[in-house]
């Protein structure tokens, strides 16, 4: 990763730090509200994330969904009598009425920490420290520039 002149500055001694335009990835991958519990788990797996804002039409983001997440939820259903149904729809195994599909809406937390494409890396792992967070979402003007996950601040370690 190359990083831009004014970080470099700052390990010769200049009062310049990295910022979190400087880290952040800038294609997001967004999941819709609606998205099922199984396309989520196959989104995740192909693209080789652990979360990802979620959208809801012209809300923007309304929550952030993880792998972690995903997995309680997963494991709450297998452990009730209409897991099966839950999580796939319209193949509850006894009869009865069909139970809705989980979706990204259904687990995600709703709490969205984001922060200015400005903000200072240093800042950044102080936020996810105190709000136990992987993520932060960058925002120019409430509109999404990109994401800082603990990867991204761990590379320039």
């Amino acid at each position: 990763m190359a990083f831009p002149l004014h970080y470099l500055g700052s390990r010769m001694g200049s009062q310049a730090k990295l910022l979190a335009k400087d880290v952040m990835r800038r294609d997001v991958i967004t999941v819709p509200a609606t998205m099922d519990l199984w396309s989520l788990a196959r989104l995740f797996s192909e693209k080789g994330i652990s979360g990802a804002p979620v959208i809801n039409g012209g809300k923007g983001i309304v929550g952030v969904v993880s792998q972690a997440d995903l997995i309680r939820n997963i494991n709450a259903l297998a452990q009730t009598t209409f897991a099966q149904s839950a999580f796939y729809e319209n193949s509850d195994p006894e009869p009865g009425p069909k139970r809705p599909m989980l979706r990204a809406r259904d687990i995600m937390s709703p709490v969205v920490i984001e922060c200015d494409e400005n903000t200072p890396v240093d800042e950044l792992s102080r936020i996810m420290l105190k709000n136990k967070v992987h993520r932060i979402i960058v925002t120019r003007k409430g509109r999404l520039m990109g994401i800082v996950t603990t990867m991204d601040l761990l590379r320039i370690v």
